[in-house]
């Protein structure tokens, strides 16, 4: 069997055990070792797993991942979300769909503090969305602005997306990379918020 085949055969059994509620970690741990273990042996495999862990793990560059996740833990837990969502509000409440595009402004401001898009989200499902549905906005147009807030998190740094990509790319790209995201931070919250679905949507916003 060619190691497309192995390769196309253990995505498949990935996704299989996920749909199964095994653990994400865990799926992924037991498919990479079988096909390791067939595209290798197992003296090879012992061998990697002897020392290839301990360096993934005290890699201090990869250590900026879980404390950015630790801070948006931390901001989550002190409040600082619910009132990011406050002010936001107060700022841009008065307009027509001010809670949602509030939504947006607080997660662009989250975002800067916690690199996870997941943690975002999660939080402001928790903090936005019962603001959103109390004044009567439909419960897929709040999910999505708040779904929204979060893939916005993706292109403000510290992003986990941009940290993974820039030690995986060579440093003459960097400056790239941080114009791309430069350009993407400011821009995109507005042009989200203005587009044809968030004008047109019937919104019955109050506030």
């Amino acid at each position: 069997m060619s190691g497309l085949a192995v390769a196309a055969l253990g995505f498949g059994a990935m996704l299989l055990l996920i749909a199964l509620r095994a653990p994400v970690g865990l799926s992924m741990l037991l498919v990479g070792a079988v096909g390791y273990i067939h595209l290798s042996s197992w003296p090879a495999f012992f061998a990697y797993m002897k020392v290839n862990p301990y360096y993934q793990f005290a890699n201090y560059t990869l250590s900026v991942i879980p404390l950015f996740i630790l801070m948006g833990a931390f901001a989550e837990k002190s409040g600082m979300a619910r009132d990011l969502f406050t002010a936001a509000r107060g700022l841009v409440g008065h307009i027509r769909g001010g809670l949602a595009l509030a939504v947006l402004g607080a997660c662009t401001i989250f975002g800067a503090i916690s690199g996870s898009s997941v943690a975002t989200t999660a939080t402001f499902g928790r903090a936005a969305l019962p603001e959103l549905r109390r004044y009567r906005y439909d419960d897929g147009f709040a999910t999505a602005m708040i779904a929204i807030g979060g893939v916005v998190d993706l292109l403000i740094p510290p992003s986990i997306i941009l940290v993974v990509y820039a030690i995986a790319t060579p440093p003459r790209q960097w400056p790239i990379t941080a114009l791309a995201a430069s350009n993407s931070d400011f821009d995109s919250p507005p042009r989200l918020a203005n587009c044809p679905i968030s004008r047109n949507i019937g919104i019955t916003d109050r506030s």
